[in-house]
């Protein structure tokens, strides 16, 4: 059996590439909100601030996180490191290409991103149908 979305998520983030995205509390706040389904509460004495800041914090290391998985994947994927390389093209797997859908990644809504960027995220060809910068 495979490795559920939660998983390769968690071991994308752990990834050399991404280990050093964000602060501890940011990250443990993704982590726990996300990753480990912890309610509100729980998340926010993982991390160790409070409710009203847990969300935020969460809000803002996805942010990090995607800045960072789009300046990697401007790298050619040879000179990515093996755990990185293979957890993002088993998650990229198990992530249909239907992005018009509320498809969510863990407890992420990926459905804020548009078409094109998820495309592009994911290697898929772009609906625009060019090399666009």
């Amino acid at each position: 059996m495979g490795m559920t979305t939660p998983d390769l998520l968690r071991a994308l983030i752990e990834s050399p590439e991404l280990a050093t995205v964000g602060s501890p509390k940011e990250r443990a706040a993704f982590i726990g909100l996300n990753l480990e389904r912890r309610t509100v509460r729980e998340a926010s004495k993982l991390a160790g601030v409070s409710k009203s800041g847990v969300q935020s914090l969460a809000q803002l290391f996805q942010a990090k996180l995607r800045k960072r998985i789009q300046k990697v994947q401007a790298v050619r994927p040879e000179f990515w490191s093996v755990p990185f390389r293979k957890a993002y093209r088993e998650l990229a797997d198990a992530i249909e290409p239907d992005y018009e859908s509320s498809h969510k990644v863990g407890h992420v809504d990926m459905g804020h991103l548009s078409n094109e960027d998820l495309a592009e995220a994911f290697g898929h060809h772009s609906a625009r149908g060019g090399d666009e910068e």
